[in-house]
């Protein structure tokens, strides 16, 4: 029950990336000083930061085991150390020369959060904070729970049980999309995008029944398949390119790329049998594309270029 339990929660905790994104790294080329990145992290940061605690309660209460113990944030020998962070920079390194011969956007909504004042705001939350965060809830819990759900299945009464989940994940949407569009309107600013996630939200948390059975369907028809580990890497992998859509201006050649990534981290994670080796790839990843932003910029002075 708890691995069904978990891919519940995991569909909520995309849409309230989603959402939260939406509503903020896409409106925030249009409100400069208003909502620059560092409002933006904060209640990004606090709305996972609400989640995990909430994750966390509930896993111990049904495990009866420690938490870290639970998502098998073990640790590993220095040999996956090395290799880990092998991984990482060789991958950031081979996608920036790939992406020079794919059709990207000129320019990405996550673009407009850089500049002088927010950029080392910046660069601590990825490299240091969303790893952190993002690899709890994608390899720690979605993964698991999807090897698990993809070869057990789902009945619908099972799936139905965890209606609160998801009302829950919707009003917490609900609530960011909500803040933004005050904050928005109380400015005289047009708060298209933030009304639309409010209004998704809300639909979201209505439709909760038949979303939950549509799911339940899903696991029943790939548990037949027999091939649970690797449908749960590339299912994680996928879900976390699209968490990070909104960001990407939901442009598919990235969110595309940046599956590759969440794919790659899953796979490390399953071989390794610990999240702390995916933890420290996506660290090095991630630290290799802002080093190359730091250089770029010539020490986040100039950032022309990647606004312009």
């Amino acid at each position: 029950m708890i691995g069904l339990a978990l891919v519940v929660a995991l569909l909520v905790g995309v849409a309230v990336l989603a959402i939260a994104g939406h509503t903020g790294a896409a409106d925030a080329a249009g409100l400069r000083p208003l909502i620059d990145a560092r409002f933006l992290l904060a209640v990004q940061t606090v709305a996972l930061a609400a989640g995990l605690a909430f994750a966390w309660r509930w896993i111990q209460s049904l495990y009866r085991a420690p938490f870290w113990r639970a998502i098998h944030w073990r640790k590993i020998p220095s040999s996956w150390v090395g290799r880990a962070l092998l991984i990482g920079i060789g991958l950031s390194l081979v996608l920036q020369v790939l992406e020079n011969y794919l059709p990207l956007p000129q320019q990405l909504p996550i673009d407009k959060l850089f500049n002088p004042r927010t950029a080392w705001a910046v660069t601590i939350y990825g490299v240091v904070v969303a790893p952190f965060f993002e690899e709890i809830i994608f390899r720690g819990l979605i993964y698991p729970s999807l090897r698990r759900s993809f070869g057990e299945g789902m009945s619908r009464q099972q799936a139905r049980a965890w209606r609160p989940f998801l009302w829950a994940g919707a009003a917490a949407a609900a609530l960011i999309a909500g803040l933004a569009w005050l904050r928005l309107a109380a400015a005289g600013l047009p708060p298209t995008r933030a009304e639309a996630g409010f209004w998704a939200a809300i639909v979201f948390g209505i439709l909760a029944a038949p979303i939950l059975d549509g799911v339940a369907w899903v696991f029943r028809l790939l548990a037949r398949l027999g091939r649970a580990e690797l449908l749960a890497i590339l299912a994680t992998g996928i879900l976390f390119g699209l968490a990070h859509g909104s960001q990407l201006a939901n442009a598919l050649v990235p969110i595309a790329l940046i599956s590759v990534v969440g794919i790659v981290l899953t796979a490390v994670r399953a071989a390794s049998g610990s999240v702390v080796a995916s933890w420290v790839m996506h660290c090095a990843y991630n630290g290799t594309l802002f080093f190359l932003l730091f250089v770029g910029t010539h020490g986040y002075r100039d950032f022309h270029k990647l606004i312009h």
